[in-house]
């Protein structure tokens, strides 16, 4: 769960992912992506003092859930520089450009540049080591501060399987359950009202199967593209139920009731579940009576993040995702001291290596390069924020 309080301190008139108190003194808003632990402050009856900037499948979204904030929405397109002023400063703007931050339909993370700064706001995110490779942007830039997505910033949680090894494992179980026959369902178990609709969409697309979601959740999930053809609320036309973790007795449908008659299996994609995952280990546990938990993430692994901080090198870091809890704190600062112990020395034995090459080839000039000689413009965080 997100505990960023939507404040950039560099840019004092802007409110990112928060709409309550101290950001409606804002006059700019941004929003990452349609989760609620992102949505705080936002209600129908909330009337914004200026633009919300979000992607163009968020939009969707939010107009259909707050309709007195479509006046408000301004979509911006993806990896595409936007210059946005201040209006109560005509004089001052900043640029805007969004990134595909790969954690649920729509979801993006924010590049803001002013004239001496450049901050990174990921909000969540699920970048492998490679899937980074795709945004220039982000490995060609010098990064002034990140507001890092730190969920999973734990040695608990070095790796997680690629999120399209767990959608597999999903179909496959699945589609030996449902092919017994009709009376054959699958639950799928989520602990929160979203963040599988990429579960749903491949099923769909692998499977060519309903997903049937709970009439009070239905008309939300319909806000994201593609999703009509993938839902149903009939349980009759639906092979497969996704069903939020612990939802009391008053709030089962009629459609949940029928299961009783059904013969059923329960899959549960999670990630707390996962500790010390590797890849030597399997991605699913037989839990019996036809449940399965399942290895899935929306949200990096410590070693994806690892990764993600040696490549963008920011000169100072923050952390989006805090524990509540002073001890778990210390550990995560712990974890990153770490990190950023190591990166450190890759950095160093880069230019020794850089250094020894440079010396090889200038031997017949008799001018050795010594260390001092080499500057990297982008050096590990020597600051960090909690």
């Amino acid at each position: 769960m997100s505990t960023f309080n939507g404040l950039i301190d560099e840019i004092p008139f802007i409110s990112v992912d928060r709409f309550e108190k101290h950001n409606l003194h804002s006059s700019l808003f941004f929003l990452s992506h349609c989760h609620y632990d992102h949505m705080i402050g936002l209600n129908r009856d909330l009337i914004l003092p200026g633009k919300l900037y979000c992607s163009e499948i968020s939009s969707i979204f939010l107009k259909k859930q707050f309709p007195n904030l479509e006046q408000s929405i301004e979509i911006l397109d993806l990896e595409v520089p936007t210059v946005l002023f201040n209006p109560k400063e005509s004089d001052t703007k900043i640029v805007v450009t969004t990134i595909p931050a790969l954690h649920c339909p729509g979801s993006v993370m924010f590049i803001f540049e002013t004239q001496n700064k450049r901050i990174l706001y990921t909000g969540d995110f699920r970048y492998s080591e490679t899937a980074i490779n795709k945004y220039p942007i982000l490995l060609n830039k010098t990064f002034d501060v990140i507001h890092l997505d730190s969920t999973f910033l734990s040695d608990n949680y070095c790796d997680f399987p690629p999120q399209s090894e767990s959608l597999r494992i999903i179909c496959e179980l699945t589609k030996t359950w449902i092919e017994r026959g009709s009376e054959y369902k699958v639950i799928i178990e989520t602990p929160a009202q979203y963040g599988l609709e990429c579960v749903v969409r491949e099923l769909y697309k692998k499977l060519k199967v309903l997903c049937s979601v709970e009439e009070r959740h239905l008309e939300k999930y319909l806000y994201f593209p593609e999703m009509d053809r993938c839902l149903s609320n009939d349980i009759n036309l639906s092979s497969v139920i996704i069903k939020q973790k612990n939802f009391s007795n008053r709030n089962k449908s009629a459609n949940l009731e029928k299961l009783k008659k059904c013969n059923y299996r329960i899959l549960k994609p999670t990630a707390i579940y996962w500790r010390n995952w590797s890849n030597n280990k399997p991605i699913y546990v037989h839990e019996g009576n036809e449940v399965y938990r399942i290895a899935f993430s929306n949200h990096c692994s410590l070693k994806e993040l690892k990764n993600f901080l040696h490549m963008t090198k920011p000169k100072e870091l923050k952390l989006n995702v805090l524990p509540s809890d002073s001890l778990s704190r210390q550990r995560m600062e712990n974890t990153l001291d770490l990190i950023l112990k190591n990166i450190q020395e890759k950095e160093e034995n880069e230019k020794e290596d850089y250094i020894y090459c440079l010396n090889n080839i200038q031997k017949i000039k008799n001018t050795p390069i010594k260390k001092n000689d080499i500057h990297i413009q982008n050096l590990p965080p020597k600051r960090i924020k909690f």
